[in-house]
């Protein structure tokens, strides 16, 4: 158990500043995508479009779905709590927060719809663990929605 914890200790700390921001922000994608529980492959689809467009190009599409496959297999072990704290602690500043609540309301409207139930209530949760005021998450969600028409 002790060498498990340290290679994890070891392989976080080789982790750049980029590469934590790229875990946030798949794993603010994936909680918001698995909110009714079932992951559709258009749901991964667009995932990958849209951490590929925050990085214009700059991660490969494999790299892209190694970290989604990576965060799913987070979710079915720690549950989505545990994943909301874990993308709270990778997107460091404000800015790369509100990048992971935008990248999030991406997903969920990607069925061209406004939130409702448990996405809704996700979204909320979402907004709270990167600590991004109601008003500010509200104006968001908006703004996404609006670039989506």
């Amino acid at each position: 158990m002790f060498k498990v914890r340290r290679r994890r200790r070891d392989a976080e700390r080789r982790l750049s500043a980029e590469g934590r921001a790229l875990a946030g922000l798949v794993d603010a994608c994936m909680v918001m995508a698995c909110a009714d529980g079932e992951l559709a492959d258009e749901e991964f689809d667009v995932i990958a479009q849209v951490i590929d467009g925050f990085f214009d190009g700059h991660v490969t599409r494999a790299d892209i779905e190694t970290l989604m496959q990576d965060s799913l297999d987070a979710i079915e072990r720690e549950g989505i709590p545990a994943r909301l704290a874990a993308a709270a602690a990778h997107l460091e500043s404000v800015e790369l927060r509100e990048l992971g609540l935008a990248a999030a309301a991406t997903v969920m409207l990607s069925d061209g719809e406004l939130a409702q139930g448990e996405e809704d209530e996700l979204y909320d949760q979402l907004a709270q663990a990167l600590e991004v005021p109601r008003r500010r998450a509200s104006e968001i969600l908006t703004e996404v929605d609006d670039s989506l028409e």
